[in-house]
């Protein structure tokens, strides 16, 4: 079923003529009357009836036609706030600055800062990383940073929360993800429905970027091999089945097992003892609604509707 089929039932049932509702449809009497012939047998029963003074509705019709008007109204409506939206965004203008912290850039991909350009094409965007945001909350105020997401270790998000709290930002945790183990299909490893900390030992060579895991380095057992981005690193273990990498987003995750095809993902089982292979928690922490400016909210907007599907 269309909605074009209800608008064209309606238009019929008011003008009680297959040629009067054409004519003000801009369609052909045939094509009408074909649509409405479509729609019975899509619901398996008559609604129309033909008599002397035109056409009327059939008694189930009649219910067809009370609640397809509803219908229609509400997308009308619709329509017509999404119009006016569309154009309003047209008026803001001015700057929103947004932050993250190295191990969430993934999170501000190319698209969703085209989306926030396309929405809003005055609003003027500055996103970059800042490593002093993940513990020192109170230089995103000093700086007069706009938006900011960052991440935390899962026992350590409470801390962060208070410390915003306390510092008069708003604190909003929209993903945790725990973490996994980039690997090579052809790895004897990659079959396992989880990884222990006694399977990493066993990996020959350990991949990571400039800054790598501390618990990942420490108990692997083989060869370390350092790169500069996850994607030349991913490249690497496509080439190599002994090597391994730890990942924890799923962004990421997502982007390189799509890339290269000879890559899988399979969870790690950590050891409770070891607080740095706890699940990581990843929030977006902003001034004050009412501190906000009108181009930093309509970021703000964007940004929460977006990350609401990590």
């Amino acid at each position: 079923m269309y909605l074009d089929q209800l608008a064209y039932f309606i238009e019929v049932i008011k003008c009680g003529s297959i040629s009067a509702a054409a004519k003000n449809l801009y369609i052909s009497q045939p094509a009408l009357s074909q649509s409405i012939a479509n729609l019975e047998n899509e619901l398996g029963t008559k609604l129309i009836k033909r008599s002397y003074s035109g056409i009327k509705p059939t008694m189930f019709g009649e219910r067809i036609y009370n609640q397809a008007e509803g219908i229609i109204a509400q997308l009308d409506s619709a329509l017509n706030s999404w119009k006016e939206l569309s154009a309003g965004s047209l008026d803001f203008s001015g700057t929103a600055k947004i932050s993250c912290t190295p191990d969430t850039s993934d999170f501000l991909s190319t698209s969703i800062m085209e989306e926030l350009q396309h929405a809003y094409p005055n609003v003027i965007l500055y996103a970059a990383p800042d490593p002093g945001m993940f513990f020192r909350l109170s230089e995103f105020i000093e700086k007069k940073l706009s938006i900011g997401i960052g991440s935390s270790l899962e026992g350590l998000l409470g801390g962060i929360e208070k410390e915003a709290d306390e510092l008069g930002l708003c604190f909003e945790h929209f993903s945790t993800q725990s973490p996994t183990i980039l690997l090579n299909k052809k790895n004897p490893l990659a079959n396992k429905e989880y990884l222990t900390l006694e399977d990493i030992k066993q990996l020959k060579i350990g991949v990571f970027p400039e800054d790598p895991p501390a618990p990942f380095t420490r108990f692997f057992g083989g060869i370390s091999c350092q790169m500069s981005t996850e994607d030349a690193l991913a490249g690497y273990i496509s080439t190599n089945p002994g090597s391994a990498m730890l990942l924890f987003l799923a962004e990421a995750k997502k982007k390189l097992t799509s890339k290269y095809r000879n890559l899988t993902i399979v969870p790690l089982k950590a050891d409770p003892d070891i607080p740095e292979f706890e699940p990581v928690c990843h929030f977006l922490v902003h001034k004050k609604p009412e501190l906000l400016t009108p181009a930093e909210k309509c970021a703000l907007e964007v940004l929460k509707y977006r990350l609401s599907d990590f």
